[in-house]
Parts: C-alpha cells; structure tokens; sequence
C-alpha cells in the first residue's frame, strides 16, 4: 500500500506540472490571455485528470481480469413437488415420486 501511495503522489506531481505548464496556458490563450494560476481551476482539472486516469486503469484491471465460470449445479426441482433435490437422486424425498 506503501507502493501505492508513493507512486500517487509522484502521479499528482506529474499531472499538477501538466495543467500548470501546458493545459491552462492553453486555456488562457483561447480565454483572451487570462492568468488562471491563481484560481482554483488548476486543482479541479488535477482532479479530473487525475480520477479519469484512475477509472481508465481500474477499467483495464477488471477486463483483464479471468472470468470464471460458473459453477456447475449440484442439485435440481423435483418435477413433481419441486423441492430441490440432488442431481444424482432417482426418488425425491419429500414425495417419494420415481425421478428419471
């Protein structure tokens, strides 16, 4: 968990950089030159970034993932009283009726 935290951090540090020095001049250009580094726009966009590459990297976790089968019954209805019973039974013991 240690792990974790430590590369998560250097992740925030790296995507901090990236909004400051790239995103939000970019984004100022297109706003008439605006100075959005004393705003609060930087952390909800470090934020953002941040959560969408987390959901991306948990998405890829989970496909990759094996699926596993299911398991195979064990038991079935009786056709007559339908209390569940074994699937190796030929009488059912709730009703005694002969199971093929």
């Amino acid at each position: 968990m240690a792990v974790g935290i430590i590369i998560g951090v250097a992740f925030g540090k790296i995507i901090t950089s990236l909004v400051n020095d790239t995103i939000m001049p970019l984004v100022g250009l297109l706003f008439g030159k605006m100075d959005f580094s004393n705003l609060f726009i930087n952390t909800i966009l470090d934020f953002l970034i941040v959560a969408f590459i987390i959901f991306l990297i948990v998405r890829q976790f989970n496909r990759l993932k094996k699926k596993e089968k299911a398991a195979e019954p064990t038991t079935r209805e009786c056709p007559f009283c339908f209390s569940t019973i074994s699937l190796i039974a030929v009488c059912c013991p709730s009703c005694t009726s002969q199971i093929e």
